[in-house]
């Protein structure tokens, strides 16, 4: 009984000791160990930014906040970003102002080690100076182990303050300067209920990228004259074919006016928007604006078209008039293809595609940025004009059909005896493709008759006339010549 006692005493006494302790030397959340180095989070979610990317092991967060267009007409409730995308000036349908709050939601994967008493994530900044401090408006997040989630909230104008961006736009109102190089945010961990920028170098942390990007130009994109540009913008697209499908317009060969800036990068090309409108006596090229209906398309890291460029939902039998424009990474939209009527859209026949409509049926075969979707014949659009070879080939997306069309745009369209062909094609070639569509046999003869003229429509394509004539007739010399060595 007394060893029993003695037990339960030792007991009651360590208990009034911890309890009596000083309340530093109690151990509380935040005073578990932090891992060092590594990767330590990636982005679940954001709201409040023009647009944002979740990051990888591999691969930085990235956060982007546009500015193109005039704030000061929206709302501006803090909760909803601002659509300044109304006429032709560049614009944002994402646009970012002061008051607008950002949320930042993110999942801690690696570089803390898991304790039972947690550790604090936070929010941080880096000046240009080089210092840490943490942003303004969040508070710390407790995290306890990996795969946490932890949120920061702020304004865009707190976070452009602490990162040293403020300034005034050329509206005369208060936003964030843009940035070529991305501004340093990083959520680090700590062990402390209270900031310590000594730690950051110490602790893990992850960066996270800032940008704040304008347009890429406030003009409007010039159209190309045939080959050469006269463009004063940047960069963008200042050509391109819209070709029909059912109940969809393929957009093919868009004419990119210089070379691809930093391989797509944060303050380059991210995207294409494909504009439209009906041709219903009210609409027409000079109607078209930033708001009117449209679809996004995706670039490749050489701003080519990635995928099909296919604009759906229309309807058959209506006509539409097709603009593009161009996206950054921030979805800032702008140069777009002008539409005014002194500006050349390219032809069939080099003039200029008239502005307004409606058509007829030779101005549609003319105009390249006008289709008309149309019902599908077996596999073949009514409008599509590669007839034989879609109807032998089966699509007019089949590789072989793209090349011939690509072709056709570059050494046919820009001649004028090419252009001859090609509007005599048109007229004759659709009787031959519907009963080459009905025979399987002819499919097969036909596709080994276009072999042929694929091949040298690639071989131009990829080395020109020249490079062409020297391969085929080093071809023949060769064949020549090996038919005489056979007879010797």
């Amino acid at each position: 009984m007394d060893q029993r006692r003695g037990k339960n005493l030792y007991l009651w006494l360590t208990v009034l000791l911890l309890a009596g302790l000083p309340a530093s030397a109690q151990y509380t959340p935040g005073t578990g160990t932090v891992g060092v180095g590594g990767q330590i989070a990636y982005l679940t979610n954001v709201t409040g930014a023009s647009n944002w990317n979740a990051g990888s092991y591999n691969t930085s967060p990235s956060i982007y906040g546009g500015v193109a267009g005039d704030y000061s007409p929206c709302t501006q409730d803090g909760t909803t970003a601002c659509n300044t995308c109304t006429g032709t000036t560049a614009c944002n349908s994402n646009r970012i102002y002061p008051n607008l709050q950002l949320t930042i939601t993110a999942v801690i994967v690696g570089g803390i080690q898991q304790s039972p008493y947690g550790n604090y994530a936070y929010l941080v900044s880096q000046t240009s100076n080089g210092i840490y401090q943490q942003v303004q408006g969040t508070v710390g997040e407790l995290v306890y182990a990996e795969g946490s989630e932890v949120s920061f909230s702020t304004t865009w104008s707190n976070l452009c303050d602490s990162v040293g961006a403020t300034t005034t736009n050329s509206y005369g109102k208060p936003d964030c300067a843009t940035n070529t190089s991305p501004y340093n945010l990083f959520i680090t961990i700590q062990p402390s209920a209270t900031f310590n920028s000594t730690l950051m170098n110490t602790g893990s942390s992850q960066q996270v990228n800032l940008y704040v990007l304008g347009p890429l130009d406030s003009g409007l994109m010039n159209p190309c004259l045939t080959t050469s540009s006269t463009t004063t913008a940047a960069y963008g697209f200042c050509n391109f074919y819209a070709n029909a499908g059912d109940s969809e317009v393929y957009i093919e060969n868009p004419a990119e006016n210089i070379s691809c800036p930093a391989s797509g990068g944060a303050t380059g090309i991210s995207g294409a928007r494909v504009f439209y409108v009906p041709d219903d006596g009210t609409q027409n090229f000079t109607t078209i604006t930033y708001a009117s209906p449209h679809q996004d398309l995706q670039l490749d890291a050489n701003c080519s078209p990635l995928g099909n460029w296919t604009v759906t939902g229309l309807t058959n039998g209506q006509g539409y008039f097709f603009l593009i424009s161009v996206l950054d990474a921030a979805n800032n939209n702008s140069l777009l293809l002008d539409n005014s009527a002194t500006s050349i859209l390219y032809t069939t026949n080099g003039g200029p595609c008239a502005p307004t409509g409606p058509y007829n049926t030779a101005e549609i075969d003319q105009c390249l940025q006008y289709s008309v979707p149309g019902q599908v014949v077996g596999l073949i659009p009514n409008s599509v004009k590669c007839f034989i070879a879609t109807a032998a080939f089966g699509s007019p997306l089949a590789p072989v059909v793209k090349t011939l069309r690509q072709w056709r745009d570059q050494f046919l369209l820009p001649y004028h005896f090419g252009r001859a062909f090609v509007r005599y094609y048109y007229r004759h070639s659709p009787y031959f493709a519907v009963r080459i569509r009905n025979s399987p046999m002819l499919k097969h003869i036909t596709q080994a008759a276009l072999i042929p003229v694929w091949s040298v429509a690639w071989l131009m394509l990829n080395y020109g006339s020249l490079g062409t004539i020297l391969i085929i007739a080093g071809v023949i010399c060769l064949i020549v010549y090996t038919a005489r060595e056979s007879r010797a």
